[in-house]
């Protein structure tokens, strides 16, 4: 039992310690403009990646639906997949700070699905949670921003899905919306963050207002967390 509150102990550290440092990469290592326009050029060379990813994103959300025994392997997968192609992707062009978050969340992820914390049963999840999935899926297959004119038709399979942060950290939080009990807080929480920060700068920083999406969907993870959790210790 010690040894298990210790592990947890020096795990959070661990966590708490790889986002801090990341966030102040963000402010000393490149400015905006350096941000901005290696993402672009990111972009601009994965292009072909990025439709792949929307046809890969369909298929796997279809086949989970379809055959339910295996929807845990499929979206977990996808999970991890996303995750750590936008940290190659993010490595390739030194984007410090997504290096390390999607790193972080790759790891999180398998070690989630080990410990059997990434399960789907979508008939039995609650509605909210469904209403948020929906939306997350939405705005980070349809991200409406880096795409040229027109917008709204290019977004539909050349916006940065698993390739960039705020459209991968979208489609992750959709998964994790509607993952079931017993769900991993450890990486509910570290993508809630993560979000959180990267919607807040994106705005703040970048104008990249669609990502006040973002900021929901990680709010309400927040919000759900602390709820359950309120809802155990009452329970207890």
């Amino acid at each position: 039992m010690r040894e298990q509150f210790l592990k947890e102990i020096v795990g959070w550290i661990i966590i708490a310690f790889l986002i801090s440092l990341s966030c102040w990469i963000f402010f000393v290592y490149k400015t905006s403009e350096e941000i901005r326009f290696s993402m672009r050029v990111a972009l601009y060379f994965f292009k072909p990646y990025t439709v792949l990813t929307h046809v890969i994103f369909l298929t796997i959300l279809v086949e989970g639906i379809i055959f339910k025994k295996v929807n845990d392997e499929l979206y977990a997968g996808l999970m991890a997949f996303f995750a750590i192609t936008t940290a190659i992707i993010a490595l390739l062009f030194m984007l410090i700070p997504d290096i390390i978050f999607f790193s972080l969340i790759f790891v999180l992820t398998i070690n989630a699905y080990f410990n059997k914390e990434l399960t789907w049963d979508l008939k039995n999840t609650d509605r909210i949670s469904r209403v948020f999935a929906i939306i997350s899926f939405s705005f980070g297959f349809w991200y409406l921003y880096w795409v040229g004119s027109p917008i709204w038709l290019n977004a539909l399979y050349l916006s940065p899905l698993g390739l960039l942060n705020s459209p991968t950290l979208l489609t992750i939080c959709g998964f994790l919306c509607i993952n079931k009990v017993p769900r991993s807080k450890k990486l509910e929480i570290v993508v809630a963050i993560i979000s959180l920060w990267i919607g807040i700068l994106n705005i703040l920083i970048f104008g990249i207002y669609i990502d006040i999406v973002l900021i929901i969907v990680a709010s309400f993870l927040m919000i759900r967390i602390c709820y359950l959790n309120n809802k155990h210790i009452i329970e207890d």
